[in-house]
């Protein structure tokens, strides 16, 4: 969706995208396409005490490219803690998922059909609270039960 909105250059209806995806702002078609984008960043934080996330309600310019909430916007979504740890031990390994994968079997499944059901998400037509209840349902139910 946001390569269509950026091949329309100025033509391009005024878009918001929420994303907590860092890769996503850093790849390079987003990057190329700085004059008719505009990246802002919500400010946040992180509690010293809990290590929950405190929303300071300020808009900035740019992007928040050297930390991410991620995990935690997970853990508040409800997805399952191994889950969670799985995926930072992956991020950890520099995004090489597939060597993780390999070496825990046992996961291997579950991590396949939550995959899968991103595959045949539609976004045009899909209901991203359906989508999130079955990934929660995966991530719950590691057998698959």
């Amino acid at each position: 969706m946001i390569n269509h909105i950026l091949r329309l250059g100025h033509k391009a209806p005024n878009t918001l995208i929420a994303t907590h995806s860092r890769d996503l702002i850093t790849s390079n078609a987003i990057v190329d396409k700085q004059k008719i984008l505009s990246l802002k960043t919500m400010e946040v934080m992180l509690s010293d005490d809990s290590g929950e996330i405190v929303y300071l309600y300020t808009l900035r310019e740019g992007s928040n490219k050297n930390s991410s909430c991620a995990f935690h916007v997970a853990a508040m979504a409800g997805i399952n803690q191994e889950l969670i740890e799985r995926a930072q031990a992956v991020k950890e390994c520099g995004h090489n998922a597939s060597e993780m994968l390999l070496r825990s079997s046992g996961s291997y499944s579950r991590f396949s059909r939550i995959v899968d059901l991103f595959k045949k998400f539609n976004p045009d037509s899909g209901d991203l609270s359906v989508l999130f209840h079955n990934i929660r349902n995966v991530s719950n139910n590691p057998l698959g039960k």
